[in-house]
């Protein structure tokens, strides 16, 4: 709060005026911490199998914002990635490698009399029919 402007006031108008800026601070505070904590959570949605694991475990007060709203990007990855590294059970899984065929559900090898399942069946109800 500007000392000139609070010279000129009485002590009540002084104290309302203070009370003024404690809240507009708290709710910037406030609004910086709920920033903070959104930016995290996006940061560690693809590293992470839970990003609350994220909050659970980094101080959001260590995680720099600054008066325009803008989030230290590159700290906050190297926060996260440091996590990751103290505690890599906490890692999102790789995608699964697709399944390959079940077994005799495919062709087998490009050589030999080998067939697929399908074509043995087809054998099979041909040979009884007939």
């Amino acid at each position: 709060m500007e000392k000139a402007k609070v010279a000129g006031l009485s002590e009540s108008e002084r104290a309302v005026e203070e009370a003024r800026h404690t809240a507009r601070e708290e709710t910037a505070a406030g609004f910086k911490t709920k920033l903070a904590a959104s930016a995290l959570r996006a940061a560690a949605a693809a590293k992470l199998q839970d990003p609350e694991d994220a909050l659970r475990f980094l101080d959001l007060a260590a995680i720099k914002v600054d008066d325009e709203g803008e989030v230290d990007t590159k700290g906050l990855a190297g926060m996260v990635d440091g996590l990751l590294k103290e505690k890599p059970y906490l890692a999102a899984n790789p995608p699964a490698a697709r399944p390959g065929p079940l077994p005799g559900g495919g062709p087998h090898s490009k050589g030999g009399d080998s067939e697929d399942m399908n074509g043995f069946i087809r054998r099979l109800v041909s040979e009884r029919r007939g």
